[in-house]
This record gives C-alpha cells, structure tokens and sequence, in this order.
C-alpha cells in the first residue's frame, strides 16, 4: 500500500485516494434516468492494489475485532440480499485505504475510532458514536471530542482509553 499511494501529501483529498486504488462509483447512465443507474466501482485505477485492499479486507472482516464488528455492523439486517458480502468487503476495502491514507498523511498510529463504530443497541438512526473496547466504563467518543475512560476495569486491567492516554 505504501508503494501504491507514495507519498500522502500529495492527494487534497480521500476522493483521490479511492480513484488511486478504483475504489471510487461511478455508474452507467447511458439511457437510464439518474435514479435507476447503479454505482458501481470504477476499477479504473491500480488493480494490483485494490486486490491487496480486498484481500486485506476479507481477512480484517473474520480476524480483528474491531473490522469484524465494523463489518457484522453494516451486514446486519442484509444477510439475504444478493451479493452484499462481497460489495460489504469492497466498501471495506475502500474504509482501509482512506484510513492507511490518513495514518500516513498524520503520521500516528491506528485508531479504532476511525471506523467510527456504533454503540450496541443502537438502531441505524442514532447518532453515530465510536465504541473503543472500553465499554464496562463507558468510553465514548463523538467526532472532534477526546477519548474519555472514567475507571478500571473490573479485573484490574486498564482500558484501551487510558494506556492511549498514559501514553500521551
């Protein structure tokens, strides 16, 4: 991926990026109104990386926690439709190559709070929070908020939240 995206400085946007990789829709509307032209991805662009991305993504959806629920998360409710693994592991795809594109052009490490995952128990509807694996404490981050995590948890161990802060 390094190789692929070069330096990060480069693109203005995560637009560019996702066109980098052919991750970006488009669709055909060649005599259909707008409404009826499926997006599909353009594949446009480098086909070496968007295979590494998917193949990245297919292992992250079954290996790391925090993929795996970002991914069950989206699947939820849609399990019957046709294909909708598969367009679930190429928007996965498209979700890694932002996210490795914003870690380069930072500079840091990766975050859960990228992946901007819903509290359990929350329809689609609500307000979007990310959850990091600081639950029995409660910590919650909104976009643009800092990372709170008020206590231990109850088997002496020290949240996610509060190594990332020692750290600091």
């Amino acid at each position: 991926m390094l190789g692929a995206i070069g330096e990060a400085d480069r693109f203005e946007n995560g637009k560019q990026v996702l066109k980098l990789g052919g991750l970006d829709l488009s669709a055909d509307r060649s005599g259909k109104d707008s409404d009826k032209a499926i997006p599909q991805i353009s594949k446009r662009g480098k086909a070496d990386l968007r295979y590494a991305l998917y193949q990245a993504a297919l292992i992250a959806s079954t290996k790391n926690q925090y993929f795996m629920r970002y991914y069950t998360e989206k699947l939820r409710g849609r399990e019957r439709e046709k294909g909708i693994k598969t367009k679930l592991w190429v928007k996965l795809s498209a979700k890694m190559l932002l996210i490795a594109w914003t870690l380069m052009k930072k500079k840091e490490a990766f975050n859960p709070a990228y992946l901007n995952l819903e509290e359990e128990g929350a329809g689609r509807g609500s307000e979007r929070k990310a959850i990091l694996p600081c639950t029995s404490s409660g910590a919650r981050r909104k976009r643009g908020s800092p990372l709170v995590c008020k206590s231990s948890h109850a088997d002496g161990t020290r949240s996610l939240s509060q190594k990332l802060k020692e750290e600091a």
